[in-house]
């Protein structure tokens, strides 16, 4: 018979879940721009 993970299991699951959700620091987003806003190669520094 498979075990239930215990609560902790749960609750470290949400808790890494909830993070996954967040921006990640130092990640730019240029928004609004349409694929040939520019008509050179470009490189997003990150």
């Amino acid at each position: 018979m498979p075990s239930m993970p215990s609560t902790g299991s749960i609750q470290a699951r949400n808790v890494t879940d909830e993070a996954a959700k967040k921006p990640i620091a130092g990640v730019k987003t240029y928004p609004n721009l349409t694929r040939n806003h520019v008509q050179t190669p470009v490189a997003y520094p990150q």
